[in-house]
């Protein structure tokens, strides 16, 4: 049996770029290499590359996202994503998949982009009725003082203030007391230029993940 070329993204645009080296030494270290060959692709803001097992780097070109070594020319069946924030999480890269034609484990570039947007989900969800905190959005450019104001105005303490588009927790802060606000705005503006800040609610968090196999769609 042929085995199938697999092309595991790591690296990123943003801070959560650390995290997505750690998750692709895991799959790395647990794929069957009988069945598949992996290739670690990093993907950073200046270049997409491959290094080989005896430090060679490689370009990857994005026209067909292929590797040209000196002696072959190396496509893939499948890519796989242990790429944590943008461009992955944003849905930008399933986009670019899917209009050169190669497959990818996960959702698809509307899900992605939709859900990366933590005011843009909730604002979504909305419209089904599901329970959530309630929220304010918040813009770089609007003076700390007038943030403050509102999130007093509207929300009560304690809150969650943290970057709108971004995720493992980077820039994220409870606060109990206003006294903390500024501090806590100015830690998740490093991150993003938009501030989504969440009453807290007290209770125990549920996670159920799932994923579709021929058809079907099965929860873990």
């Amino acid at each position: 049996m042929t085995k199938r070329r697999i092309a595991i993204l790591t690296g990123g645009y943003t801070a959560e770029a650390n995290i997505s080296y750690k998750s692709a030494a895991t799959v790395l270290a647990h794929i069957d290499r009988s069945l598949f060959d992996p290739y670690l692709i990093d993907i950073q803001p200046h270049q997409w590359s491959y290094t080989d097992e005896n430090n060679n780097a490689f370009i990857v070109d994005k026209n067909d996202f292929s590797i040209t070594t000196p002696t072959t020319k190396i496509t893939f069946d499948m890519v796989f994503f242990a790429l944590h924030g943008s461009p992955a999480e944003d849905g930008k890269i399933q986009g670019y998949f899917d209009m050169i034609g190669i497959k990818y484990c996960g959702a698809g570039m509307m899900e992605m982009g939709l859900t990366f947007d933590k005011a843009a989900t909730k604002k979504y969800l909305k419209s089904t009725d599901v329970r959530m905190a309630k929220s304010c959005l918040y813009f770089k450019n609007q003076s700390i003082q007038t943030i403050i104001d509102d999130i007093q105005m509207h929300l009560s303490m304690p809150v969650f203030v943290k970057p709108n588009k971004n995720g493992s927790s980077y820039g994220v802060t409870k606060v109990a007391d206003a006294g903390e606000l500024e501090a806590a705005i100015n830690n998740g503006f490093a991150y993003d230029n938009e501030l989504i800040v969440e009453e807290f609610i007290s209770g125990r968090e549920v996670t159920c993940g799932v994923y579709a196999f021929n058809n079907e769609i099965k929860a873990l």
